[in-house]
């Protein structure tokens, strides 16, 4: 079976976006809005450590402050050892992400690549070498460009020596050598470099020239590669370029796997220019950003000069290039591409709504802060522990029986490997918790040393939120604590696959819920973490359709990886051994002979611990806390209609809108009894305001149809717009009867006074706000008049 400290909480095809996300605000609180804090205490239940973020970062081995854990000195100069407010924030938003089916973020630029020789259905460059093509890559400004060289030529290691005069690739990179290929060396003070990488084999050759010279042929190759040696007199010119040296090369084996022998040349005609997109540069830096190639490519580009490259071309485009001959083949899908299709939505997950996000490639939102803030958890005791070395390395993302969701049963596959091209990711990384600490030591260049501090160490720190919803809170607090379930533990810091870094987290709820203004005197409200976590527990049934979250598949496999400590060789890291510079045993190529991959943790003989149902455990303290909280919440709608009606008592169109719209309401099947009767006195008080506003309408049509003078047609009015209106129907009476269309002095007099009453009895609000009539006012009877009429209302 397949080896592994860690495992995966799949992906669900299922994300819950919440409906009030376009809503959030950091001035304008939710009606049910919470602030406050969170104390949490942090017990280390096994070592733990976290680098040392202010000291140096070069080699560890001179650097003693890089071994030490997170500190700051206080004033008496003893160290005051800290968990920083990232890490914490880190894990617990990963925890939230899990539990509240929240989108997995990626970065869009992520496309992994393959180079697998054992693999030739996946790795197309086996077989087809011929289209292979070398040149150089440029940067101009923004852009890049590929300028074709053909088809590259081969030197051996033992001709380039001979043409340099001394052994001085030979005697590194050949079997008959002692020069060890595991061992990084120092090439200047605090200075090491790789001496595998490409950047070696130019450091070696850094005074001898390799660019514009001259070669002749001795033969062709196996695929028709001109094979060459360095002749001053000959026909071919060209530069030397050198890449990487996995292993040594066995002197005397000529079959295929003994080993590289030969570096490139790139003939010094060039063929013509293709360019680089944007998007599949960034592809390329990600694939090498973290190899130890990656600092002499980017230097190269920075200082405008040229880097080596092989690539093909596909319908006279760049289809894809690398450092390599046979190089790195990126898959046709980057990882954001193979996520379901609902993880690459533009909409706000729970918890992009609580911790915020930057996005610069988010079409909907660029940023949203968060309403969550961590604070750092210092020490309140804590003890240094002996010094450790580990090898902290791990497989990359591109190791498909780990990383890429596979089908099969047992851990075999039934068929080929999925990929990143056709398959999905296999979810979140989660590392075991261990029953103890374990080591693992190699040579002395690949180990990490460091100190950390003993189990039994004790953190204190805060979390501050503001403006949260009940449901909200209930994910975080759900996050910092697994739901109230003692058996899980969360994982802080560095060696997590060894056992390091395993704590529990207790916390103590400080919380202010706004729907307390109701009250004379707001106070810290009296609440229970496990209300607001069955407030989240209901929410999460409800958003994915399920009697029981707890018993979904990604919440099993979440706390079965935190809850059961495991032990022994299953649980360790796979081995990838040398000797000599020589690999003696593979296990990662062995799995995948097998057709092996990562079977789920539950999978695996793990089993999740009981996860009570904090709705049923508490139900009689949960059901009042929520009849209470609904009350405000009726109340609050109730207040707010009430408002809007009196707002509307004067205007007949908004009253019939308020009125329709609640109507529109109380149809719906989805509303609450308790709602609907709010809704519906609402209702009746606006069908009486709106029945003794057309009340009023009639008598004054009525009285206008006889009337003789402007004063018996417009005896009352309570509103600009019902003035304006009474105004319009008294100059058309006029047109018609008398063929005049303006106001006499004595009419707009009178006009005048009716404005004033209206002011009078308009509310202040209406009132600062009255001068923005005088337009429509204008267009009826006139800017002269209008500016007079409204002047001493500006």
């Amino acid at each position: 079976m397949i080896r592994s400290p860690f495992n995966f909480v799949p992906l669900s095809e299922k994300v819950f976006f919440p409906d009030w996300a376009d809503n959030i605000s950091h001035d304008v609180p939710f009606a049910d809005g919470v602030s406050g804090t969170i104390d949490i205490d942090i017990t280390a239940c096994s070592p733990i450590f976290i680098r040392n973020g202010h000291t140096r970062t070069d080699h560890a081995a001179e650097n003693e402050e890089y071994k030490s854990f997170s500190y700051i000195k206080g004033a008496d100069g003893r160290k005051c050892y800290y968990i920083p407010a990232t890490s914490i924030k880190g894990e617990v938003r990963n925890l939230l992400e899990i539990m509240s089916f929240s989108k997995m973020s990626v970065d869009r630029r992520a496309m992994f690549a393959r180079r697998d020789l054992h693999d030739k259905p996946n790795y197309p460059l086996l077989g087809n070498q011929n289209s292979i093509r070398c040149g150089w890559l440029r940067r101009s400004g923004e852009a890049y460009t590929i300028s074709d060289c053909g088809t590259p030529m081969r030197i051996s290691l033992e001709e380039i020596d001979n043409y340099v005069g001394d052994d001085v690739l030979t005697s590194k990179f050949m079997d008959s050598g002692n020069f060890d290929l595991n061992k990084e060396v120092r090439v200047g003070d605090n200075l090491y470099m790789d001496p595998k990488s490409a950047a070696y084999k130019y450091h070696l050759l850094k005074d001898v020239p390799l660019e514009g010279l001259r070669f002749s042929e001795i033969k062709k190759s196996t695929i028709g590669q001109s094979i060459l040696r360095y002749d001053s007199e000959g026909s071919i010119k060209g530069t030397i370029v050198m890449t990487g040296q996995p292993s040594k090369r066995k002197k005397k084996a000529k079959a295929i796997g003994a080993g590289k022998f030969y570096e490139f040349v790139f003939p010094e005609e060039e063929k013509g220019n293709y360019a680089v997109s944007e998007e599949m540069f960034n592809h390329f830096s990600f694939i090498y950003k973290d190899s130890s190639e990656w600092k002499r490519i980017d230097k190269l580009l920075n200082d405008d000069d040229a880097v080596p490259v092989f690539f093909r071309i596909e319908k006279g485009e760049v289809k894809d290039f690398g450092m390599a001959y046979l190089y790195k083949l990126p898959y046709e899908r980057s990882v954001f591409n193979a996520l379901p299709e609902a993880h690459q939505s533009e909409d706000l997950d729970l918890a992009q709504c609580i911790f915020g996000f930057v996005d610069n490639d988010h079409k909907r939102y660029n940023s949203l802060k968060g309403r969550v803030q961590f604070g750092n958890a210092f020490a309140v005791h804590a003890e240094e522990d002996n010094d450790v070395e580990l090898i902290l390395g791990g497989p990359k993302a591109s190791y498909l029986p780990f990383y890429i969701r596979q089908d099969g049963k047992n851990g075999t596959l039934s068929g080929d490997y999925a990929t990143y091209d056709k398959g999905t990711p296999s979810g979140w990384k989660r590392y075991h918790v261990r029953d103890g600490v374990w080591q693992k030591t190699a040579t002395e260049t690949t180990d990490t040393k460091f100190r950390p501090l003993k189990q039994g160490a004790l953190f204190r720190g805060t979390v501050s939120f503001h403006n949260l919803r009940p449901v909200e809170l209930g994910a975080l607090l759900a996050a910092l604590t697994f739901f109230n379930t003692p058996e899980c533990f969360h994982q802080l810091g560095m060696a997590k696959p060894y056992g390091y870094g395993r704590c529990r987290y207790d916390v103590r709820l400080h919380a202010v819920a706004l729907a307390d203004v109701f009250s004379e005197k707001p106070s810290e409200t009296p609440c229970d973490a496990t209300y607001y976590m069955a407030l989240f527990e209901q929410c999460m049934k409800k958003a994915l359709n399920t009697s029981d979250w707890r018993q979904l598949l990604q919440i099993r496999e979440l706390f079965a990886m935190a809850a059961s400590p495991v032990s022994g060789p299953q649980y360790e890291y796979m081995e990838m051994g040398m000797e000599g510079g020589t690999r003696k045993s593979n296990e990662f190529v062995d799995a995948k002979k097998a057709k092996e991959y990562l079977s789920l943790a539950t999978e695996r003989g793990l089993n999740a611990p009981q996860i009570q149902s904090l709705v049923e455990l508490n139900r009689e303290k949960f059901d009042e806390m929520r009849r209470i909280r609904r009350l405000h919440e009726l109340e609050t709608l109730e207040v707010g209609l009430k408002r809007e009606i009196e707002d509307a008592a004067n205007d007949i169109d908004k009253l019939k809108g308020i009125l329709e719209e609640a109507r529109q309401k109380m149809a719906s099947e989805a509303i609450e009894e308790d709602e609907r009767t709010v809704w519906t006195q609402c209702c009746n008080l606006g069908n009486e305001k709106l029945t003794a506003l057309l009340s009023v309408a009639a008598d004054t049509s009525r009285n206008a149809a006889t009337a003789d003078s402007i004063m018996e047609f417009i005896p009352k009015a309570t509103s600009p717009k019902q003035l304006l209106n009474l105004i319009k129907k008294w100059l058309k009476k006029c047109q018609d009867a008398e063929g005049r269309n303006e106001l006499t002095a004595d009419e707009a007099a009178y006009c005048q006074e009716k404005l004033q009453e209206v002011y009078q009895g308009a509310k202040s609000k209406d009132r600062k706000n009255f001068a923005s009539n005088r337009k429509n006012f204008a267009d009826v009877v006139g800017e002269e008049l209008a500016e007079k009429w409204f002047s001493e209302y500006k």
